[in-house]
């Protein structure tokens, strides 16, 4: 058998996580993502409210991935 003891320790989270986050989504001009809730714990990032589309929602969900320091996103939005 095989035993996987590979342990993930994740860096620092920058304290600024959720502010980058909020500009990744203003920039993307095509995404409406003025309603859009972004919380962040321990790089935990929960994103909430309404979007118009799942394509906008896709945008927003890999702009909080692309913010450094992202463990987990969690999708709450509604279409």
């Amino acid at each position: 058998g095989l035993v996987n003891q590979i342990r993930l320790v994740p860096g620092d989270v920058p304290h600024d996580i959720q502010e980058r986050i909020e500009k990744a989504l203003h920039r993307h001009a095509d995404v409406e993502a003025s309603h859009v809730e972004v919380s962040v714990e321990e790089g935990v990032v929960r994103l909430g409210g309404p979007v118009a589309s799942a394509r906008a929602r896709d945008e927003i969900r890999r702009a909080a991935w692309s913010a450094p320091g992202v463990l987990e996103v969690i999708d709450e939005m509604a279409i």
